[in-house]
């Protein structure tokens, strides 16, 4: 039984049903409402084989589960082996901590009610008393100490049941013998709903769902922003009333020489456009505040069932190329400012010389950082385009995205140059391995 859905973290609940069945729902529309996957033997999304025990049922479905998620309440509820008293929420449990032992590929989150804490203290104390009673004999006082109330089912049990999550007797014989602690033993105590969801947004670190949505809003607001600026209306052109920023520079763009260290010749009025592009381009603000806070936050990250770890989506590594180029075009260098100063100057003398139709010659390296602004800006536009087609439902948007990319290199001779000096993932890999 494989976990098809990939972008889902799996949770079991283990519960005796009677005495939790409410806070069981509730607690599974909650991780669903944010983005969990949530499996309860009792409901009728669970999967079932009917060709299997509903017993192994339950133990292959937490197999393939990422957390198991124990409530213990004041029953036992139903008996998996009853001769030898093994408890299903027991032997569940007991399932669970098998697989976590072994590779930790699951984690286990366990809860207790408040109140059987309390009554496990008092029966200590009830215990400690009796011992010196001596008109009862053993058996009446353990009898005593562990009868059942109309809170506590079998308190016996139930306080054998404790220890064992606990990992109580594997920890004081690591204490005595100086060896390791058990891991996951920690239980949790809860006296209402708000309890369980407050430990489990620690220890899933959950982002709430309204901050997610907050998030989006924001995101999509910056988008917009950044496209009112990059975009802009031409008056002159009926047939198409706005037009991106870039059409300035897109006729130098498409007339450059392929080679840095050569001349592209081009007609005047196209460096002239080149110029004005990044002089207007200077005057647009950009901003990337929210973007890099999503990026940073993970909220588009894709949940691996079967590494147990996120990896990347295809939005999340739209908005990382995304932000690459806002975060060119925001945080120009000096050098870029004196370059522009120094085209600024070229192009006037030119202009005085050549009329705007005058095919003329300019050295690459004078036009490298206005083009280079110019792909950004592109690659800008077409990533918040698509990006925002995709937050809005489109969720073909982003097919392929990188194919509908110019390429961040300028002059041809320059990219394979480029790509043998640059590492790739897997060579930082084998650096760190060796290094």
């Amino acid at each position: 039984m494989k976990n098809t859905n990939k972008s889902k973290p799996k949770v079991f609940i283990s519960s005796t049903i009677y005495d939790l069945r409410d806070l069981r729902s509730s607690l599974k529309y909650w991780l669903e409402e944010i983005g969990y996957e949530v499996l309860l033997s009792d409901h009728s999304d669970f999967p079932v084989n009917p060709n299997e025990n509903s017993y192994q049922v339950c133990l292959e479905t937490i197999d393939n589960c990422d957390y198991f998620i124990l409530l213990i309440g004041d029953r036992v509820g139903g008996w998996y082996d009853k001769q030898q008293k093994i408890s299903i929420t027991q032997q569940e449990y007991r399932h669970a901590n098998k697989k976590f032992e072994k590779d930790g590929s699951i984690k286990i989150v366990s809860f207790v009610r408040k109140e059987i804490c309390d009554i496990r203290e008092d029966r200590k104390g009830l215990e400690k008393y009796l011992e010196d009673i001596t008109s009862f004999s053993s058996y009446d006082k353990k009898d005593i100490s562990n009868h059942s109330s109309k809170i506590i089912q079998d308190a016996e049990f139930i306080f054998n049941f404790l220890q064992e999550v606990g990992k109580t007797e594997a920890m004081k014989q690591a204490i005595n013998n100086g060896t390791t602690l058990p891991q996951g033993n920690w239980i949790y105590q809860f006296s209402n709903f708000r309890d369980i969801i407050t430990a489990l947004e620690a220890v899933f670190k959950i982002k709430t769902d309204i901050a997610e949505k907050r998030a989006i809003f924001n995101l999509r607001e910056e988008l917009m922003k950044n496209l009112e600026v990059l975009l802009e209306r031409i008056i002159l052109d009926k047939n198409i009333p706005i037009k991106p920023i870039t059409h300035w520079a897109e006729l130098a763009y498409n007339n450059r020489s392929k080679c840095l260290n050569e001349n592209s010749q081009m007609q005047m009025q196209y460096i002239t456009r080149l110029f004005m592009f990044d002089m207007l381009l200077r005057y647009r603000r950009l901003r990337n505040q929210f973007l890099v806070n999503i990026i940073s936050d993970g909220i588009f990250l894709t949940y691996d069932n079967q590494l147990h770890a996120f990896s990347d989506s295809v939005l999340h590594r739209a908005l990382i190329l995304l932000n690459e180029s806002l975060y060119y075009l925001i945080n120009r260098t000096q050098v870029e400012n004196d370059q522009f100063k120094k085209l600024m100057e070229v192009e006037q003398q030119m202009r005085k010389v050549y009329d705007r139709d005058t095919k003329v010659e300019i050295d690459n390296i004078q036009i490298s950082f206005p083009l280079s602004h110019y792909i950004d800006c592109e690659r800008v536009i077409t990533l918040s385009k698509l990006i925002l087609k995709y937050l809005e439902g489109d969720s073909n948007a982003l097919d392929d995205f990188d194919t509908k990319l110019i390429s961040r290199v300028i002059f041809e001779d320059e990219e394979e140059k480029i790509a043998k000096e640059r590492c790739t993932r897997e060579d930082v890999l084998k650096w760190l391995t060796y290094n």
